[in-house]
């Protein structure tokens, strides 16, 4: 165990450099450390062929803080480990792909051609330098080592950084110029509506002129053009089909052909598929293996069902069969939809669809395929031929030629389960099915009943298949491959080769516990099937470094039905108590675990805080908003719940002790604070009494009219003050509500509430003090401005006063953070004007706040979510704001600190804080850079130590030899030890028992004049912790000799 001891000197040249910025000892970077990082994959099913027995996938992930792109080739001919390429990154090591791009901010959607030698083209939005985003493209090979390469650097090639607003909705597709180049098409909003655009960029890596410098326009007519669909033409060109929005109310199909020199052939906005009343959709073009196409799609102009229907034209777009295309498939009232089109290689093609023909029910679909000439469109029979008839919904189907006239199929399958599994059939050039009547499972998580999803296929170039999916086997999505042989066989382990794999899903409810050697970081986190479960990591004080493995380990994964609250406190001794609401909401129980900072449980098991739980079985019984404080020799634990089925859904307050091995001491159901049939009693927060008992707030009333009701509890759990507890905010008519409370050195409570009053609409800020026996001390209106003033914070101020900070809606704008300071007798400072720490444009939310005490001063160290004024992101980023108060007087002294702790892309939200035993603190956030289409919360933590003497002018030099008390003390697990010397000299500083033996030495070295602080971690000389007792703290210097007396109370 490591021995944690940190002297500093309180000098005027050190506490002056101090003053300017927080001392981020992990870093200064302002990004933080990642916690818990996810990966948060996203597959859009991109695969392509590399060489014979090759297939290359792209996804994108968050692995690295915000969303980079990678890629992977999976190899048949090593089927023990198929996946072939890595990168080793300078700043990563070792990765298990080929990253792709890794700009700033995010990289996703990609889409992959193969270059016709092996490698692959891949197309993606970017948007590294623009908010909307631009289309980049790079060039995919093994390289000389055989690992994967960007054969046209890290950054890729630029086709477009001109494509407007909206981007990030931008849908893309590709196709070969059957020269090694490729094709990119996008639709595009920088016209008034979505327009597409196509460029070409050639095997050289250059950006075809012909397409200009941001694309060449395909269609830019009135209406939205969109959900394109582009195959090669054989001849260096290509066939473009899209859906078109020009008729308003009407969605129609458009093509339009694009030659080798960037010449459209059409050259008028496209030419119309089909343009008859109703809706046509889902449009899908492939080569005829001459010189025309076929395109194919869902129309309703006689079926609002949906049917299939097809038409082929040549090089100039002349239709071969009659306007508006003919139909394929088209059952009265059954729907037939998703048709994927494919060159069979030999001279034909080949139509896939999903079809509901054979349910009465129409809703569970089945797998056709039809092929298809300009003589006979139905040679597989009148409706196709069925690749799977199974029961259950077959859907998400793909089609592959197998290049002989053959096809083959892979799709998402719900046959028996409510689960997806994935299937896959092979077809002959006859239609016969070769993978038995139902097709071949490629995947099916039996055991786990998880979802396989979204399959890909490519054909090996051997008669076998290649599969790509997501897959859910884990909890979080990957991205899994299989590789089948020509007889369906698979050759990879039979779940498949987790290409790429990595947690997702976003946390909740970050906080973190110090400890003398770090920090324990804890949060809610949905990664696993079967709900959210409360996870934890532990962080080095010194490196900031976690120790436990990636991402944290699990709290109790035991406790089933979902974790989806939990509250934790140290535990004295650098571990952790938990207390976990597990369950399903409504049905959720509470349970208390003990772990130390390894994540190891130091009981045998989570101990329900109430043995008795549901003791009918009716289901009716629920415990909620937990929360549990260290109070002298017990861990007490205090919520809201129902107990009994004659509260009739009415939630009573209820709490239990623990003694620190887990034993529960307030009986089977703990003890009821309240027993008031009818009557919501909602609770709200708890604070030690330091002698094994606890005080309680709660609301009580209906919505209408509640009040704030407190009550104590001895170390026996027996009530002490008046029967159903005293009102602490409210009496009056109007709501109380959303109390919270700290403790006074003395005894008793300091609150604040939000009081409705005087406004229904608008609450008020009030704070009060009670002591040990329930006596009101004082009670002060915070602030009652006009607006709502919300989600205070209430700290002591180390001296029975109160820290406060909150968000303040005065303005009717948007929300500021101001503070105020409440001295011990009730005496509100801070109101004219001092108070007020974030008042800028744009909202400040999230406030927190801590003090951290130094004799003579405290320091109130508040943390924000904050946007800075004149950014135009509407992102949050994470501020400190600190305060250097007398402790006499209460006024700020020097000059108060503000920092900006993080700046960094996307909102950090949700600060928390807490002392890190050495005078500063620990900041733990939920991180939302690796947001993109949708929001994600990961975890992050930093460390800031700021000196609270920073900002005092010229502090004088010390007169006398001083040895001053500690603080805290009684103290658990460590204190801090101030002192002057007036000389310079020898001195040592040793800690002695009651007996009079030395156990620690603290100083022992020459030291200048001045003034030190040292922090005293509770351990003895050979690092192990000390029991408890009284202590002596010796200072010897100059032939003198000081004594303070310390408390070691666990």
């Amino acid at each position: 165990m490591r021995t944690t001891l940190q002297l500093i000197l309180l000098a005027g040249t050190v506490t002056s450099a101090l003053a300017t910025d927080p001392y981020l000892p992990w870093g200064d970077d302002l990004n933080g450390t990642a916690v818990r990082q996810g990966y948060h994959i996203e597959w859009q099913r991109s695969a392509e062929i590399g060489a014979n027995g090759e297939m290359i996938i792209s996804w994108s992930d968050t692995r690295f803080g915000m969303r980079d792109l990678f890629a992977q080739k999976v190899d048949a001919s090593q089927p023990g480990a198929p996946a072939v390429w890595s990168t080793d990154d300078p700043d990563h090591g070792i990765v298990d792909a080929l990253i792709v791009n890794d700009d700033v901010i995010r990289q996703e959607d990609p889409v992959l051609i193969t270059n016709g030698a092996g490698g692959a083209w891949v197309s993606w939005i970017d948007f590294r330098n623009d908010a909307s985003g631009d289309i980049y493209v790079n060039l995919l090979d093994d390289g000389g080592s055989g690992t994967g390469s960007l054969v046209y650097g890290d950054g890729g090639i630029l086709l477009c950084d001109d494509c407007a607003n909206g981007t990030e909705n931008m849908s893309k597709s590709m196709c070969i110029d059957g020269a090694g180049g490729a094709y990119t098409v996008w639709a595009d909003n920088r016209g008034t509506n979505w327009d597409l655009y196509v460029s070409r960029v050639l095997a050289n890596g250059t950006v075809d002129p012909n397409f200009g410098t941001d694309g060449m326009v395909i269609v830019d007519a009135v209406g939205d053009q969109q959900a394109m669909s582009m195959e090669h033409d054989g001849a260096g060109g290509a066939f473009i089909v899209w859906l078109d929005q020009r008729e308003a109310s009407d969605d129609n199909i458009y093509i339009e052909h694009v030659l080798a020199n960037g010449t459209l052939v059409n050259g008028d906005g496209g030419q119309a598929v089909v343009a008859v009343p109703g809706r046509q959709y889902s449009p899908k073009v492939t080569w005829d293996g001459g010189t025309g196409c076929w395109v194919a799609w869902v129309d309703k102009r006689t079926d609002n069902a949906g049917d299939i229907y097809v038409q082929h034209y040549d090089s100039q777009l002349t239709p071969t069969f009659a306007a508006n295309g003919i139909a394929i498939a088209a059952e009265p009232g059954k729907d037939e939809a998703n048709p994927r089109l494919a060159f069979d290689g030999v001279g034909a093609t080949l139509l896939m669809f999903e079809s509901n023909i054979n349910d009465p029910g129409n809703t569970q679909a089945d797998i056709y395929v039809q092929k298809m000439n300009t003589t006979d469109q139905h040679l597989w029979g009148a409706y196709g031929a069925p690749a799977c008839l199974a029961s259950g919904q077959q859907e998400q189907a793909r089609l592959s030629s197998d290049e002989a006239g053959g096809a083959f199929i892979v799709w998402q399958d719900q046959r028996t389960e409510s689960y997806s599994t994935i299937y896959a059939q092979k077809m002959n050039a006859s239609g016969t099915r070769l993978w038995g009547d139902n097709g071949t499972v490629v995947v099916d998580h039996a055991e786990l009943q998880r979802d396989a999803l979204q399959p890909a296929l490519r054909n090996d170039q051997d008669g076998g298949l290649f599969v790509a999916w997501g897959d859910m086997s884990r909890g979080s999505l990957g991205v899994f491959t299989q590789h089948l042989n020509a007889q369906g066989q698979p050759t990879f382990a039979p779940e498949g080769d987790d290409s790429a794999w990595g947690i997702s899903g976003s946390v909740a409810q970050v906080k973190n516990v110090a400890t003398p050697e770090g920090t324990m970081v804890f949060w809610v986190d949905p990664r696993n099937a079967g709900g959210p479960h409360v996870y934890m990591q532990f962080l080095d004080e010194v490196t900031g470094n976690p120790v436990l493995p990636e991402n944290g380990v699990a709290v109790d994964m035991s406790l089933e039905g979902g974790q989806n609250r939990y509250d934790v406190v140290s535990d004295g001794s650098g571990g952790a108590f938990v207390v976990i609401e597990a369950g399903s909401d409504g049905a959720q129980q509470g349970f208390l675990t003990r772990i130390d900072s390894d994540g190891q449980m130091l009981w045998n098991s989570s101990q329900p805080v109430t043995p008795a739980f549901d003791p009918d079985q009716s289901g009716l019984y629920y415990q909620q908003y937990m929360k549990v404080r260290r109070s002298g020799d017990h861990v007490v634990v205090a919520w809201s719940g129902v107990d009994t089925t004659y509260s009739m859904f009415y939630a009573e307050v209820s709490a239990q002790a623990f003694d620190f091995n887990g034993t529960s001491l307030w009986g089977a159901q703990g003890a009821r604070v309240t027993s008031t049939p009818f009557i919501h009693e909602t609770f709200n927060d708890i604070a030690p009494d330091g002698n094994g008992g606890l005080y309680l707030v709660w609301e009580s009333g209906d919505w209408q009219d509640t009040d704030v009701l407190i009550q104590h509890l001895d170390a026996t759990g027996n009530a002490t003050w008046a029967d159903g507890g005293l009102v602490f905010g409210g009496g009056v008519a109007g709501n109380q509500r959303k109390a919270s409370i700290a403790a006074r050195n003395g005894g008793g409570v300091l609150g604040i509430w939000e009081d409705l009053t005087a406004d229904p609409s608008n609450s008020d800020l009030v704070a009060r003090a009670m002591d040990a026996n329930g006596t009101s001390l004082w009670e002060t209106p915070v602030d009652t401005r006009a607006g709502s003033q919300k989600t205070a914070r209430i700290v002591n101020d180390g001296y029975d006063g109160a820290y406060i900070a909150y968000s303040d809606f005065s303005n009717n704008d948007n929300d500021d953070i101001y503070q105020r300071h409440v001295l011990a007798d009730g005496s509100l400072l801070w109101d004219d004007g001092s108070g007020s720490l974030y008042v800028a444009d744009g909202s400040q939310e999230d406030v927190t706040g801590i003090t951290i005490p130094v004799n003579g001063w405290s320091a109130f160290l508040v943390a924000v979510a904050a946007e800075e004024t004149g950014d135009t992101t509407g992102y949050k980023d994470l501020w400190v704001h600190q305060s250097n108060v007398d402790r006499v007087s209460g006024v700020i002294q020097g000059t108060e600190y503000e920092g900006e702790i993080l700046n960094f892309f996307h909102n950090q939200r949700e600060p928390f804080l807490s002392h890190d035993l050495q005078g500063g603190a620990y900041l733990s956030w939920v991180d939302m850079r690796a947001s993109g289409k949708e929001d994600i919360k990961d975890v992050y933590t930093t460390r800031v130590t700021i000196d609270p003497l920073s900002g005092v002018d010229n502090p004088e030099q010390p007169v006398a030899f001083t040895l001053r008390p500690n603080y805290p003390n009684p103290f658990n697990p460590s204190t801090t030890l101030e002192y002057q010397l007036v000389r310079p000299g020898q001195v040592r500083m040793d800690v002695f028992n009651l007996a009079g033996q030395r156990v620690r030495s603290l100083v022992n070295e020459e030291q200048a004049s001045g003034s030190y602080r040292i922090h005293f971690d509770g351990r003895n000389d050979a690092g192990l912790g000390l029991a408890s007792g009284i202590y002596f703290a010796r200072l010897q210097a100059h032939g003198q000799q000081r004594e303070q007396k310390m408390v070691l109370l666990k």
